[in-house]
């Protein structure tokens, strides 16, 4: 009976050892991992989901933007479509970005254009920053 609870002891604290080194490896990867999902942006949380609630904000277009859309060919109502159903490009976005973060959100239009579209989601309204033809350079005098 005495070996048998030394055994099971032995037995749980290798168990404990392996779980605090499984933990210890996922942690190390972790903080070094760059593809790892951003924090959501900085204002206050209120128990919503934030991250998507600016996609339902009024849309502002900067003047770059609008330039930009027209050398491109990309209509407003694309750009909401992008905007709602796109898919959201964490390497090209920037969480941290001051006064408002930027995501870089990508799609497709209605004539098959693939684009990326950088839109600032601020707290009162979501500004459109630039529009990208991924699969075309166009030649714009956009500044």
């Amino acid at each position: 009976m005495i070996k048998s609870s030394k055994g099971s002891i032995a037995i749980i604290i290798l168990l404990v050892l392996a779980v605090l080194t499984i933990k210890g490896i996922k942690s190390c990867r972790s903080t070094n991992d760059k593809t790892e999902t951003p924090a959501v942006p900085q204002w206050k949380d209120d128990g919503r989901n934030k991250r998507s609630e600016w996609r339902y904000q009024p849309l502002e277009y900067t003047a770059h933007a609008k330039c930009r859309m027209q050398c491109r060919q990309i209509s407003e109502a694309e750009v909401s479509e992008i905007l709602r159903s796109g898919t959201i490009n964490y390497k090209k976005s920037n969480l941290n970005d001051k006064p408002c973060p930027t995501y870089a959100i990508e799609g497709n239009t209605n004539d098959g254009q693939k684009v990326r579209i950088v839109f600032a989601a601020c707290k009162t309204n979501t500004r459109v920053v630039t529009t990208i033809d991924i699969g075309k350079e166009h030649e714009c005098d956009c500044k």
